[in-house]
């Protein structure tokens, strides 16, 4: 992981939500509003088993580095503790996740918090983890958690 990108970690009910968050993010992408080192989609297909995708064209990341490592062998194994991954998270993602849910993987490089945290909140969704300062995680919590039960999101500072 680079030295200032952050592991955010955000589930969905389904794929089809998680495919309009990576939607959002490739607009903010254009718009100059985030620089991601890495996306990853891990999907709990109906068997109940964890398919990890990478998404391509969000990051100017090597193959080798940071999360597409992590889903090269497209399937849920392993520790990644250079990512904030370890074994006992990797398990509770995969029995967290309904069958049919998604996982949103990435890792910031930078952001324009106050634009991408409302455009995000949108979609709803539950933070599973993050390596963001305690303070910024809840913040991301609540914006993601006021939109589904408020309609509105708050205002995040620069995860960096």
């Amino acid at each position: 992981m680079a030295a200032n990108s952050r592991l955010v970690v955000i589930t969905y009910p389904d794929d089809s939500v998680a495919e309009g968050v990576i939607s959002a993010l490739e607009n903010f992408r254009v718009e100059g509003l985030i620089e991601l080192d890495d996306v990853v989609i891990a999907l709990k297909d109906g068997s109940g088993k964890m398919q990890l995708h990478e998404v391509r064209g969000l990051s100017d990341a090597p193959r080798t580095r940071g999360l597409r490592a992590f889903a090269t062998h497209g399937e849920l194994k392993g520790e990644y503790p250079e990512l904030g991954i370890d074994g006992p998270s990797l398990h509770r993602l995969a029995e967290s996740l309904p069958t049919g849910g998604a996982a949103v993987c990435l890792l910031v490089r930078s952001s324009t918090p106050e634009k991408v945290v409302p455009g995000l909140s949108w979609y709803g969704g539950t933070v599973f983890t993050t390596t963001l300062m305690p303070g910024k995680e809840q913040q991301l919590k609540d914006a993601l958690g006021e939109h589904a039960l408020a309609g509105n999101s708050s205002d995040i500072d620069n995860a960096q």
